[in-house]
């Protein structure tokens, strides 16, 4: 009886390994080419993190049906997702209750060094409550005020002026040009520019512009070409105030989102923290290039100081925030930076005691009292509007266009859609947007969102999302999750595939030679 009992042991620890085994070779291999992943609150799981950090995040809670929340409540919370082989695209699923916030965001990183995600929408309730009529075709839906469209083909054919539309998460194809405009002629070489004076100046013969003011880091502009070569001069100053090497690279984007130009040039040979600042150097960035709208990104770290930017371009607007970084090592005083933007929802914030200050917008009043602390303001009047900096010194955000003359200001994009964004008093009577509402059950909410994987860099075999919360500081509010859910794909495996990946795991286990 004991042998029968001893065997039939070994029979179920037998059956349990194989189990166990077929168990994980199926999640590592998923041969149908689809695998799910799920965890709940408050449950360990092998694949999913926790939000990150913890400043972020308050103490999990039970609700009356015994089921876990963690609220969630700054912006942005962080997670990741460990898949156990390659997949093409992840479809991830968050439950959740929303208290109150009108924005659910969630994104994917794909560049790690400059910390740059691909957000997807989960929620909108500005556009979940809107009650115009709508067109929708697939997942891109059209809100028409006056229900002028029979189609979002029609709209798309013949759109209304830029300034009547809002967009989210929808890119705006309209071909952009300015009526009347006139060209520039480029200089036959890179200009030298010795003026130290703040602003903006004319070069000969009206030919070039000079903006002659301190941008810290990374900005990202626009500019607009017809019948004219593309040409800019950055002049900067590496500050050496953090270790390592501080490469400078200009890279220019079609309206398609196409690479059609770029140069980098290498770190200055200090790569040490003693803020000793370098000479001044200068990128110049030329290229022959069809009319219309480009991007230009100047991609650097925050050691960076571009001192002037020298262009035969009559147009030039920066996009969604400025960094006018402090001068010292290069001005003896501070200088006061003026420009214009149609922004409405603003943050300034400085780094030094000594970018303490009274900003001016729109003719009010805005008190940066002390280092990184971010005040955030309303601007209230419409259209665009002027602002003063005294000092320099600030981190200006929000989202919009800034340009530092009215000659120099043009906007070829709709208006973007924020979480308080007043489209009555914007004016705007038509909102597009790439938007599926989510699903409810109750009180929970059952958001999706999918991404293509290709090019998207793991951290120590992990994924890393972004959950942003545009508002939640200024709401006060949170979104408690219950839950996450991956649906992974890739193409499904043959027999052949799958008894040879099969093979090679049960060598590496045991330690064998595969032949």
């Amino acid at each position: 009886m004991n042998r029968v009992v001893f065997h039939l042991f070994r029979l179920l620890l037998l059956a349990a390994a194989v189990s166990l085994f077929v168990f994980l070779g199926w999640k590592e291999f998923a041969p149908t080419g689809t695998l799910t992943l799920r965890a709940q609150t408050g449950e360990p799981s092998p694949f999913f993190s926790r939000f990150l950090p913890d400043t972020r995040t308050e103490e999990i809670y039970l609700d009356v049906n015994g089921s876990s929340f963690v609220p969630i409540v700054g912006d942005p919370a962080y997670l990741t997702l460990t898949p156990p082989s390659d997949f093409d695209e992840v479809e991830f699923e968050l439950t959740y209750k929303n208290k109150n916030l009108p924005m659910v965001e969630l994104g994917i990183l794909t560049d790690e060094e400059a910390d740059a995600y691909r957000l997807k929408p989960l929620e909108n309730q500005l556009l979940d409550e809107l009650d115009w009529p709508s067109r929708r075709e697939g997942d891109v839906v059209l809100y028409d005020r006056h229900e002028r469209y029979e189609t979002l083909a029609d709209f798309l054919v013949a759109p209304p002026p830029l300034e009547e539309i809002a967009a989210y998460h929808y890119r705006f194809d309209r071909p952009f040009s300015i009526l009347r405009y006139t060209p520039h002629a480029p200089p036959e070489r890179p200009p030298v520019r010795q003026s130290h004076s703040g602003g903006t100046s004319s070069g000969r013969a009206g030919e070039l512009r000079t903006l002659d003011l301190t941008l810290r880091g990374e900005h990202e502009l626009l500019t607009y070409i017809e019948r004219e070569r593309l040409n800019f001069t950055f002049d900067y100053m590496d500050m050496n105030r953090t270790l390592g090497e501080d490469p400078v690279t200009i890279l220019v984007f079609d309206s398609a989102g196409e690479l059609v130009a770029g140069k980098t040039n290498e770190d200055d040979g200090n790569t040490g923290a003693g803020g000793e600042g370098s000479d001044m150097r200068n990128l110049h960035v030329e290229a022959e290039l069809q009319d219309g709208v480009y991007k230009i990104i100047l991609k650097v770290n925050r050691d960076i100081f571009f001192r002037r930017i020298t262009t035969s371009q009559k147009k030039l607007t920066f996009l969604n925030q400025l960094f006018l970084g402090d001068e010292v090592g290069y001005q003896p005083a501070p200088r006061q930076v003026s420009f214009i933007t149609e922004a409405k929802n603003m943050s300034f914030e400085t780094q030094h005691a000594e970018g303490v200050q009274e900003a001016a917008v729109a003719g009010a009043s805005v008190s940066v009292e002390e280092p990184f602390l971010a005040v955030r303001h309303r601007v209230r009047a419409p259209g665009i509007v002027s602002a003063t900096v005294p000092k320099g010194d600030l981190l200006i955000r929000g989202a919009g266009h800034y340009a530092f003359s009215r000659e120099m200001y043009f906007n070829p994009d709709p208006v973007r859609l924020e979480w308080n964004t007043d489209l009555d008093a914007l004016g705007i009577n038509y909102v597009i947007a790439t938007y599926m509402p989510p699903e409810t059950e109750g009180d929970l909410v059952r958001a999706r969102a999918s991404f293509f994987t290709e090019g998207v860099p793991k951290i120590r075999g992990a994924w890393k999302f972004a959950l942003s919360l545009p508002g939640v500081y200024d709401v006060g509010e949170s979104i408690d999750v219950v839950s996450v859910k991956a649906v992974l794909r890739r193409e499904p495996m043959s027999l052949g595939d799958l008894t040879s990946r099969t093979w090679k795991k049960l060598c590496r286990t045991l330690g064998l030679t595969s032949f």
